[in-house]
Formats: C-alpha cells, sequence, structure tokens
C-alpha cells in the first residue's frame, strides 16, 4: 500500500501544481494522471472493487484528454472562453471531483481495520464536505455562460480559489494517509498518526 500511495499523492500533486516555462507545463498533467492510473491499478490488483475499475477509467480518461490537452495548449493563443472550452472546463471539473472522491472512498476503505473508527468518520465527514463544495462549484461555473458578463471574471475567480483549495486539502490529506501507510510498513506494531 506504501507505494500505491505514494504514486497517487505524486500523481495529485502534479497535476495540481503548474509551473509554466512560455506556454509549455513543466509538470505535465499527462504524467500525473499516469502515476495516478497506475496507483489504481495497483490497488484493483491487491483487491477487485468497483471503486477500484472507477478510478481506473476515470484516471484513463483524464490521462488521454490532458495529453490531448498539452498538445493542443502548445499551440493556443486567444484564451477567450469558447463553448467548447466551456464545456471541457465543466467536464473536466466533474472528473477531476470525481477522482478525488473515490481516492477518499478507497482510502476508508484500506484504513477500516487499520484505525480508530473516529478517524474513519473524519476521513468520511472531509470527502462528503469536499464533494459537496466540488459540485457547488461546478454548478456555479456551470452558470458562467448565462451571467451578465461583468460577473464572470469574479465567478471565475471565486470558484479557482474554491477548488484550488479544496484541492490543496486533498493533497495534505493524500500525504497523512501516504505518510501513515509508510509507518505502518517500517513498524511492527499498529501506530496511528492523525488524518
Amino acid at each position: 500500500m506504501t507505494n500505491i500511495y505514494k504514486r497517487l499523492y505524486a500523481g495529485f500533486l502534479l497535476v495540481l501544481l503548474d509551473i509554466n516555462l512560455e506556454r509549455i507545463d513543466m509538470l505535465p498533467d499527462p504524467l500525473g494522471y499516469w502515476l495516478i492510473l497506475i496507483g489504481f491499478m495497483m490497488l484493483s490488483k491487491k483487491e477487485k472493487s468497483l471503486d477500484h475499475k472507477i478510478g481506473c477509467v476515470i484516471s484513463g480518461l483524464m490521462l488521454t484528454y490532458s495529453i490531448y490537452q498539452y498538445i493542443a495548449n502548445i499551440g493556443a493563443g486567444s484564451g477567450h472562453l469558447t463553448m467548447l472550452s466551456y464545456l471541457s472546463t465543466v467536464v473536466t471539473m466533474i472528473l477531476s471531483a470525481s477522482l478525488c472522491f473515490i481516492t477518499y472512498r478507497v482510502s476508508i476503505r484500506n484504513y477500516r481495520y487499520r484505525v480508530k473508527q473516529a478517524r474513519i468518520k473524519k476521513l468520511m465527514k472531509e470527502a462528503d464536505q469536499y464533494i459537496i463544495i466540488n459540485a457547488l462549484a461546478i454548478l456555479a461555473f456551470s452558470t458562467v455562460m448565462i451571467v451578465p458578463a461583468n460577473f464572470i471574471l469574479g465567478m471565475t475567480i471565486t470558484i479557482a480559489i474554491v477548488v484550488f483549495v479544496l484541492q490543496v486539502r486533498f493533497i495534505l490529506t493524500l500525504k497523512r494517509i501516504k505518510k501513515q501507510w509508510i509507518t505502518w510498513a517500517i513498524s511492527p506494531q499498529t501506530i496511528d498518526l492523525e488524518v
């Protein structure tokens, strides 16, 4: 499990971070989604679960789409919100939120016999908050094309900040989960860290 969570953590971190040189992302999202896909494939080998299969499918779709986006964005330049880019953003938000939520569910399932029930409940509460706030952000972003033009920039910035904060919180939780599995791997006793 340690190697699986290392891959998941590194993958989600690469997807979250964007370091651009000119118009080229130095930490390409396809690499991150590839690591996430490998992590879910490793989970599927350990235990057959619908969540693992869905995680593989979504990360595979995101890998394929991010390769297309990475190649297409190198030559892009207008920066205007077209209907296609708008729909693409909504679909990407939905798939990304789903992938993170499935990672929460898988982590909760893998934790169920290893940690105290209170920690499981805390992780479940965080997962519920994550998906509800993301659903509201996606719903709000879905209205961008129908609100007056003077509200679009403010709405988009607010939604981007909310989603970014959620992603950072998710990454930090995933880091703590990874650290917990590393602790369990090197220690013969069960040691529970705060999740």
